[in-house]
């Protein structure tokens, strides 16, 4: 049995290595140091400002109206295509993109919008109607509906915001209107404009995202 261990032991200090001080071996693996005298891997020098393609999913075949998709592959998209009164991040934290400010009444039953200036990617301007028609069709949908639950009234205030009429008090209904926002013609449209950072762009084979010059 000892002569055993002991042929093991030398054939692994063979396969590792192993030997004398000052014996020479090569090392391998992601270790790998090196001395002054060798530079390392040589790699080839890469142009400057090279141009790389993303690629992201999407199904063509399938809707990008945001009250109507349910796919959630090419709902992926939605944030560099639409923008809404507000974002909302993993915190909860409720950031204004389309709404400038608002008010609420003192019983928390009213809340009026007012719009920053903005413009769909084809230059027509955001206005209340657009946020109205937009919201009234969320409500409307399967996949919005539930967040309206409580909202009696949507529509375009004496002052050019965009009122919310509620049955119940509610703190928190900017939580809820991360709802992309489309121009109010649109919103049955399978692929409707946005006033989001990109525009989808396609040949009816090949799609791309541009990015908005404006």
């Amino acid at each position: 049995m000892k002569r055993f261990l002991a042929t093991v032991l030398c054939l692994a200090c063979l396969l590792c290595g192993c030997g004398k001080p000052g014996d020479s071996y090569t090392p391998t693996g992601d270790g790998l140091e090196y001395g002054p005298e060798h530079t390392g891997p040589q790699t080839t020098p890469q142009p400057e400002n090279t141009a790389e393609t993303l690629s992201l999913p999407y199904y063509k075949e399938k809707t990008l109206n945001p009250y109507q998709c349910n796919d959630f592959t090419n709902r992926a998209l939605f944030s560099l295509l639409y923008q809404s009164l507000f974002s909302v991040d993993r915190e909860y934290n409720v950031e204004p993109q389309l709404c400038k400010n608002y008010s609420v009444s003192q019983d928390m039953k009213t809340y009026t919008f007012y719009l920053e200036e903005a413009t769909f990617s084809d230059g027509s301007k955001l206005i209340a109607q657009d946020v109205v028609a937009t919201l009234q069709a969320a409500k409307e949908s399967a996949i919005y509906s539930g967040r309206f639950r409580h909202v009696s009234e949507i529509l375009v205030a004496p002052d050019g915001g965009v009122r919310l009429q509620l049955n119940t008090a509610y703190e928190n209904l900017p939580l809820l209107l991360d709802i992309p926002i489309v121009p109010q013609h649109q919103v049955e449209d399978p692929a409707p404009l946005g006033s989001g950072l990109y525009i989808l762009e396609t040949d009816g084979l090949n799609a791309c995202l541009r990015r908005r010059s404006d």
